[in-house]
């Protein structure tokens, strides 16, 4: 090998170095940076906060880091906690930066997160041009990716629960209520949630005033 291309590969092996050394710097600025915009989330500073989330986004917007500060504006947004702003514009700045990043961060556990929110924002009714039965269908589509593509993340087990509850409770379809309600507690059976999902079972179908009824017997 001729001294040309010794010279090559040692320039290649330092490059690497280097850029792997710049990157491990790169993220650990970025996890001290949240660490320190979460504890004042904490210590009830939601405007430093925020500000301290923006600046972690304009400083690196493709990081993992982004992708969590994002998540954190949506739920200071979403919550009211930041001043200035209206309960409308506030969640249409927390629907904005969900969307943003279930966007920008498809196949990262913070997309599947971001996707879980924007479900919930349209079982709320929260986005004023849509019927209520356009909003739920937005919601079980959300939720629907939810359960199928990031099926490892917390929200897939509620995700799931929702969907039959939205048939069930909202869209007045007992039958595909119950398909999901089965599948919720076969899948989850442990789950909090899992004992409401066996009472929604065995009163589907039923009005409020005879399970009332029922209620009302088996105490007598």
């Amino acid at each position: 090998m001729n001294k040309y291309f010794s010279k090559l590969i040692l320039l290649s092996l330092f490059l690497s170095g280097s850029i792997l050394f710049l990157t491990n710097c790169s993220n650990q600025q970025g996890a001290d940076a949240f660490e320190a915009a979460s504890k004042k989330v904490k210590d009830k500073k939601f405007a430093e906060a925020a500000q301290d989330f923006e600046k972690i986004v304009k400083n690196d917007p493709k990081s993992e880091y982004a992708a969590k500060s994002m998540l954190e504006l949506a739920a200071l947004y979403s919550s009211h906690s930041i001043n200035n702003f209206q309960r409308d514009e506030d969640y249409k700045k927390a629907f904005d930066y969900y969307t943003k990043v279930y966007n920008e961060f498809n196949d990262s556990p913070e997309g599947g997160k971001a996707c879980f929110e924007i479900g919930k924002y349209y079982q709320s009714m929260l986005e004023p041009n849509l019927t209520k039965e356009q909003s739920m269908r937005k919601a079980i589509a959300n939720y629907e990716i939810v359960i199928n593509k990031y099926s490892s993340i917390h929200e897939a087990e509620p995700a799931l629960f929702m969907i039959g509850f939205i048939h069930g409770n909202e869209l007045n379809q007992p039958d595909s209520a119950k398909i999901y309600y089965q599948k919720f507690v076969d899948k989850y059976p442990g789950s909090n949630l899992a004992k409401s999902a066996r009472m929604e079972l065995q009163t589907l179908g039923q009005k409020p005033e005879d399970i009332l009824n029922q209620k009302q017997q088996k105490v007598n």
